[in-house]
């Protein structure tokens, strides 16, 4: 039910979901007030129009934690990494298997992810609810980021409930902060100090099947003492750009 890393020490729930993680260079907790760190929540999705395109507001009341652990084990224990791998049921028809890997040279926490997914109208995100307070994250756009409030104040704010974003989303204080890296997930949603990605939706037109089936994806939790713009932007492009092995005959 923990781990130490030269990083963090981190303890798991009794689903395996991140109850805390202590990051051993700040001396900081780094998980807040509510879900704890990677929960899979998953809400009805039925936009009014534009069902594929479409998120309603309405959705954001209706995210629950609803999976089960079917099971979890340790699949590597070495000098490079330690790999968690843990089984869910998300829904009667969808699971996931999910690979959790600590590292001994980053602070970076990677979930590469496999699921099977059946289910119509259905959002899944996964939640990083921390104690960063800032007014405003920051989410990689093309050729930079854009600033967006994460503060519901206005109806301007309101509307944006959930955003896009490429490689990275951050939240920063002025010398520390959080940023989650994805390869391929570009939803987010950002309120106060609550991170959350969008991994999965099921719509149904103009697509009947949409997503369903195999899909596998990586995305990241990345504690950070020093600027957002060397720590996260470095680690976001070696996240989404592999190396390239050449063999020479």
């Amino acid at each position: 039910n923990s781990v130490s890393t030269p990083f963090a020490d981190i303890r798991f729930d009794e689903k395996g979901y991140i109850e805390s993680l202590v990051d051993k260079r700040a001396k900081r907790e780094v998980r807040g007030e509510g879900y704890p760190l990677n929960t899979f929540l998953i809400a009805e999705d039925l936009p009014s129009a534009w069902d594929n395109w479409d998120i309603d507001a309405d959705v954001q009341c209706k995210f629950k934690d609803a999976s089960e652990l079917v099971s979890r084990e340790v699949i590597s224990d070495g000098s490079v990494a330690y790999i968690v791998r843990s089984v869910y049921k998300i829904s009667a028809k969808s699971s996931v298997t999910q690979d959790m890997i600590f590292f001994a040279d980053s602070a970076e926490v990677r979930f590469d992810t496999g699921m099977d997914w059946q289910d119509d109208h259905r959002l899944l995100k996964a939640a990083f609810d921390t104690n960063i307070v800032e007014d405003f994250a920051r989410h990689e756009i093309q050729f930079g980021y854009a600033k967006r409030p994460t503060t519901r104040n206005t109806s301007e704010e309101q509307a944006k409930f959930e955003v896009l974003n490429h490689k990275y989303s951050d939240i920063s204080e002025a010398r520390y902060g959080v940023s989650v890296l994805n390869d391929c997930k570009y939803g987010y949603d950002i309120h106060n100090s609550r991170m959350r990605i969008t991994l999965m939706r099921a719509p149904t037109c103009p697509d009947r099947t949409g997503d369903h089936g195999i899909n596998t994806f990586r995305y990241a939790f990345y504690p950070h003492e020093n600027d957002w713009r060397y720590e996260t932007v470095q680690k976001s492009l070696a996240f989404n750009i592999l190396p390239v092995a050449k063999y020479n005959k």
